[in-house]
């Protein structure tokens, strides 16, 4: 790169210099470091302060070193640098991308800058430019393909929450790669190399799962929306995400599964690490995976609830019969306080079911429960779901009385 230091001033002579200097350093393969990082700060620190001649080419090379110093360390605030670089001093040719002599595009200033932008609200989304420059940069990033949205302000928003569910391994062009499912905050699935989730901070492949990122979401050109970068997100997962309370029914220590029912009767499975200590009876506060192509429904447990029975929710029931020498009593819905029974069914049941309104409960269930078998007219607030028996039939099942 010609670095024009030829009949350039002394202040415009040091400034090209720390270009070169900047981009030796973003150049550098091994330069990811907190040195680096702070070297480059320090160069654009002495540049502005050189107070050069502006709109030039030397102040869009500075640009340009900031665009590369943007993906290349995640500390540095582009925005807050942009903000003092001056969005006014763009000029004409920096809009104008170029070709090489084999017939690749490269693309220009205001693209790049645009990128940098857009990753800049992945790590730091609450710093901002003016809403009236964002508005320029806006159609430019769609054009990219960025998925872009906007805050009450009229800001930019482009950092999604994404939580990760779990960590595989596949095959790719006779390649073993390891990949991170990940789950968005609108429940779009996707997946994504686990370097995309680690390159920005080293993390144990068992230590991502149920772990919250930012993720920075684009439509490739054949229309697949894909993460191109991530970077963890401090919040706590429930801020960013609507939660259930289920009922662990049963843990499958062989598959290492954990099957939950919540309230509405849906079934999910979650898996769980070596660490857990979750077991049959718990209730728990998860993030439903519910996905519109397939009808397995998966859960990620956040929390074990110490009082989940009241927030799960019981119901009113009376025993309608009750015979202690055969060993049940059934029950039947009561009225709400509106007069209306409301039946127990399965939402999002992808096959038509009969509500339920009555069940039955066995006395050898009530003595591994420490209860009494009920006796008829008895009145009981009950913990009940719809679960598949082994003919195939789904029928209500009481895991909790009071």
């Amino acid at each position: 790169m010609n670095y024009g230091f030829e009949n350039a001033n002394p202040k415009e002579k040091r400034g090209w210099e720390i270009v070169k200097e900047l981009n030796n350093i973003t150049d550098d393969a091994a330069g990811v470091s907190a040195d680096a990082a702070l070297s480059s700060r320090r160069l654009l620190a002495e540049y502005l302060k050189l107070e050069t001649h502006r709109p030039s080419r030397l102040h869009s090379a500075i640009l340009s070193c900031a665009v590369k110093m943007t993906t290349r360390f995640p500390s540095f605030h582009f925005v807050l640098f942009a903000d003092m670089w001056g969005m006014e001093n763009l000029r004409p040719e920096d809009s104008e991308s170029r070709t090489g002599d084999d017939g690749k595009r490269f693309p220009s200033l205001v693209e790049r800058m645009v990128k940098a932008y857009a990753y800049s609200l992945l790590f730091y989304p609450g710093e901002h430019l003016s809403a009236e420059e964002e508005q320029l940069m806006k159609p430019v990033l769609q054009k990219k393909g960025y998925r872009v949205g906007e805050d009450e302000k009229g800001f930019l928003t482009l950092a999604v929450p994404a939580v990760a569910t779990r960590v595989f391994t596949s095959e790719v062009r006779n390649r073993k790669m390891t990949f991170v499912h990940l789950l968005t905050s609108k429940g779009e699935e996707m997946s994504c190399e686990v370097h995309t989730l680690t390159q920005y901070q080293k993390m144990r492949y068992d230590d991502i799962p149920g772990r919250l990122f930012n993720v920075l979401l684009r439509t490739s050109d054949n229309g697949n929306l894909r993460i191109e970068a991530a970077c963890p997100n401090g919040q706590n997962i429930e801020s960013c995400f609507s939660t259930s309370v289920g009922y662990i029914d049963h843990v499958d220590q062989q598959h290492r599964h954990i099957h939950v029912f919540d309230n509405e009767s849906r079934h999910l499975v979650a898996q769980y690490a070596n660490t857990t200590n979750l077991h049959e009876g718990q209730y728990v506060r998860f993030i439903p995976i519910i996905p519109k192509e397939s009808n397995f429904k998966s859960a990620l447990i956040t929390s074990v609830l110490d009082n989940g029975a009241e927030s799960f929710g019981y119901r009113r029931v009376v025993v309608t019969y009750a015979d202690e020498a055969k060993g049940y009593c059934a029950w039947q819905l009561l009225p709400d306080a509106d007069g209306q029974i409301l039946p127990i069914v399965e939402t999002g049941a992808k096959q038509v079911q009969e509500p339920a309104t009555s069940g039955y409960i066995h006395k050898q269930w009530c003595q591994a429960s420490g209860w009494p078998l009920p006796q008829k007219g008895q009145e009981l607030l009950v913990i009940t779901f719809l679960k598949r028996g082994k003919d195939g039939k789904k029928r209500p099942v009481v895991v909790g009385l009071k």
